[in-house]
C-alpha cells in the first residue's frame, strides 16, 4: 500500500491484519506522487516484488470554477491524477505486459465520463485517466 501519510498506512495495515487476515503480508510505502521523481522511486523500490495486480487509485480533486481555481492545487492534482498515473502504468506495463495473470487497474471517476461544472479541471483529469486506460487496454489487446 502506498500513500503520503505513513501513519494512515500503518493504521490501515493494522486494520487489515487484525480484522481481516492476520496472515496477509502488508507492505507500506510512503510516497508523495505529486512529486514526479517519487513515482519513479516508488516503482523502483517495489521492483523486488512480483506484483500481480497494480492499482493506481491515487487522486486529488479541485472543486471550484476555473476562474477561481488555486493553480498550485491544480498543478499538484494534474501531477498526481495524470503524470504519476501515466508513469506508474507505463513502468508496470513494460515489466508485466507479457506476464500471465497480471492486471493493471487505473481508478477514474464517474466524472471521467461527464463534464462537472465547478470541477472542470478534476473532470478533465479523470477523462484522461479513462481515455488513457481504455486506449492502453486496446494496445494490449485486452
Amino acid at each position: 500500500m502506498v500513500a503520503r501519510r505513513l501513519d494512515k498506512l500503518e493504521e490501515l495495515k493494522s486494520i487489515i491484519q487484525n480484522n481481516i487476515d492476520p496472515n496477509v503480508n502488508v507492505i507500506v510505502c510512503s510516497s508523495d506522487l505529486s512529486i514526479t521523481e517519487q513515482a519513479y522511486t516508488l516503482y523502483n523500490t517495489l521492483k523486488e516484488f512480483q506484483i500481480e495486480t497494480w492499482i493506481n487509485n491515487a487522486g486529488l480533486g479541485e472543486a471550484s470554477f476555473v476562474a477561481d481555481q488555486n493553480l498550485d492545487k491544480v498543478e499538484t492534482m494534474l501531477r498526481v491524477n495524470i503524470e504519476s498515473l501515466t508513469i506508474l502504468s507505463t513502468l508496470y506495463v513494460r515489466d508485466y505486459a507479457d506476464v500471465e495473470g497480471t492486471h493493471l487497474i487505473n481508478v477514474s471517476s464517474a466524472l471521467g465520463y461527464a463534464i462537472a461544472v465547478g470541477s472542470v479541471a478534476y473532470s478533465a483529469s479523470k477523462y484522461y485517466v479513462s481515455a488513457f486506460t481504455e486506449g492502453l487496454a486496446k494496445e494490449l489487446g485486452a
